[in-house]
């Protein structure tokens, strides 16, 4: 695909992004707004299209993870607590009594020379948190009104607490206790009907650390929460379960694809390969938007089997048309985002702005 839209350098702690193929054209379609964790660069970017031209909007936290998005609230996992913003305004304009919290230029990068003027449609404003401790806190996902999110650290389905860094809610039946020390890697939480269905770990083992110490490339599973039973095995580190038009979507992140289940056989399919380790995934309507990321240099999970297939590795969001498995359009972080985690989309809202603090 040939690049298009290439945007202008920007200072720290800013994203610089190049749109390639049909992405571009597809933003501005869908009227709506994606939204990104960068984690290891500590960036939430929104990311929306004005009059044709691609406009970031970039915020600095700590460690920021899951995201859950809704019309009118959005959490967000962090790396000691989720935060919630709240959505203040229905309008194509700002209140007048906002404190003049309307930035004096678009945070992030533009697509063209001339900047953008950012004016927000809807507007979240940080309302409230909830502290969690160092959970490692990865997939969290709105369920009747409620949150819950995948405990890492202690392998487990939980809720915020009011009194407490979280409240158990599930646990896979291979775990025996509840204690500290992350063993299967759980960390894709899929709702469907408004309910915790499915979630992904890296391994079926009960033994400290044991995700680092057994065949993280092919014994990934899926596990249904209300009969505990495995859905499918030799998964290569499976991430963000999906429900989406009668089936279970993930990301089979270590082989760099999109993949779908098929619950005859056990097994999940390849609807589409990327250019790179596939983490995030979120519907709209007959589009896939799938998080890729970048090789990490050094680290215990290299190289992953999708290293073998790409001389280079590229990070930024994917749109897939989901109906072809076809890859449509990219938008690649160039420079201050190597490593995506989650991505999500706000239907409707072509302008948004989020204010934190």
């Amino acid at each position: 695909m040939n690049p298009t839209a290439p945007t202008q350098p920007q200072p720290k702690p800013w994203i610089d992004c190049q749109a390639h193929g049909q992405f571009l054209a597809w933003l501005e379609r869908s009227a709506g707004t994606v939204l990104t964790t960068t984690y290891n660069s500590g960036k939430l970017a929104l990311i929306n299209s004005v009059d044709g031209a691609l406009v970031l909007q970039v915020h600095k936290f700590a460690r920021p993870m899951g995201l859950a998005v809704a019309q009118d609230r959005i959490a967000l996992a962090t790396q000691t607590a989720i935060l919630w913003f709240d959505r203040v305004n229905q309008g194509d304009g700002v209140n007048q009594g906002d404190g003049g919290l309307l930035p004096e230029r678009p945070e992030g990068c533009c697509a063209q020379k001339t900047p953008v003027p950012l004016i927000p449609e809807a507007t979240f404003v940080a309302s409230a948190e909830n502290v969690t401790g160092k959970l490692n806190v990865h997939d969290i996902a709105f369920t009747g009104g409620r949150l819950v999110f995948a405990n890492t650290k202690y392998n487990c389905l939980a809720r915020p607490s009011d009194t407490h860094h979280f409240a158990r809610r599930w646990q896979p039946e291979f775990i025996s206790e509840i204690s500290a020390g992350d063993r299967c890697h759980l960390n894709g939480v899929g709702v469907r009907n408004g309910r915790p269905r499915v979630v992904t770990a890296f391994c079926e083992t009960n033994q400290q650390k044991g995700w680092r110490q057994q065949d993280r490339f092919t014994g990934g599973i899926m596990i249904d929460m209300r009969s505990q039973e495995v859905l499918a095995r030799g998964l290569c580190m499976p991430h963000s379960p999906r429900w989406h038009q009668g089936h279970w979507w993930l990301c089979n992140s270590g082989l760099g694809t999109l993949g779908r289940l098929d619950p005859d056989r056990g097994q999940v399919e390849e609807i589409c390969r990327l250019p790179g380790f596939t983490r995030g995934l979120w519907f709209a309507g007959d589009y896939a938007l799938v998080g890729l990321s970048r090789f990490r240099q050094q680290h215990v999970l290299d190289p992953t089997p999708v290293a073998a297939r790409l001389r280079k590795a590229k990070s930024g969001i994917a749109v897939v048309d989901a109906r072809r498995g076809r890859l449509v359009g990219i938008l690649e972080f160039v420079r201050g985002g190597r490593e995506v985690y989650d991505v999500s989309f706000l239907p409707g809202a072509r302008r948004v702005r989020l204010v934190n603090g």
